[in-house]
């Protein structure tokens, strides 16, 4: 009998061990993390890219277990029916490039100096999560 308990634990610690390195958990390694500056810095160039949108910024903070997506983008359009359509085009770029962990965030407005809009005046809740804009928007 002990020889069987033994060969048992050793087969599961065995099939643990290659579900750790085959999900890149491993403590002593795996593919390198990307910081949320670098995440930041990935994702915003694609943001400012989108039509109509002439400057802004995306910050991406920790929120509890996961992220939040902040923006503050300034826009050409001309008035709130053209900033809301460019902000649904930013929101649907950033729900594209934005990493799909569970829970994570968005926080995003656009302005031409009059005029501004948030995800609030696009009938999302604010913040709203990637999920939502993904169901709604796409």
């Amino acid at each position: 009998m002990r020889g069987r308990g033994t060969r048992a634990g050793m087969t599961v610690g065995v099939f643990l061990a290659l579900g750790v390195l085959m999900t890149g958990c491993a403590w002593w390694g795996g593919a390198p993390k990307e910081s949320l500056h670098e995440r930041a810095a990935r994702i915003q160039p694609a943001l400012l890219a989108v039509h109509g949108i002439t400057g802004g910024e995306l910050t991406v903070t920790n929120a509890s277990v996961s992220h939040l997506y902040s923006c503050t983008l300034t826009s050409n359009a001309p008035d709130v029916p053209a900033l809301k359509k460019t902000l649904t085009h930013v929101l649907m770029t950033l729900a594209e490039r934005a990493d799909d962990r569970p829970g994570s965030l968005v926080s995003c407005s656009v302005s031409n100096g009059t005029d501004g809009v948030a995800t609030q005046d696009l009938g999302l809740t604010s913040p709203t999560s990637l999920r939502e804009i993904r169901e709604k928007l796409g």
